[in-house]
């Protein structure tokens, strides 16, 4: 207590502290290990990983392109050499994310 009788109660963030900030660095880290483990197919430095999402998934009402990721570019950091891949699970994506469906 101090001197005036008042008591502050503060949340504590620090990271070690802190659960919501303990999930976030524990993904993370399980993060940087998958990325160690995948290779480059041309160089096979580790690393390999997406380097780009790419969207404009088309709405499957009107066609027009969504936010919705339809690819991603997978790049390695030694030889600079990069892959683009294709969404092979959805072709289309729902009108929820279109700007012209849904402004």
């Amino acid at each position: 207590m101090s001197a005036n009788g008042q008591v502050f109660i503060e949340t504590d963030l620090r990271a070690h502290a802190n659960p919501t900030r303990m999930q976030t660095i524990e993904r993370a880290a399980l993060d940087l290990v998958q990325r160690l483990k995948s290779h480059c197919p041309v160089c096979e430095a580790p690393g390999y990983a997406v380097i780009e999402n790419l969207a404009g998934l088309p709405c499957t009402d009107c066609g027009a392109p969504t936010s919705v990721r339809r690819g991603e570019i997978w790049g390695c950091v030694a030889c600079e050499h990069r892959q683009t891949v294709w969404r092979s699970d959805i072709t289309e994506a729902s009108p929820a994310h279109c700007p012209l469906c849904n402004p």
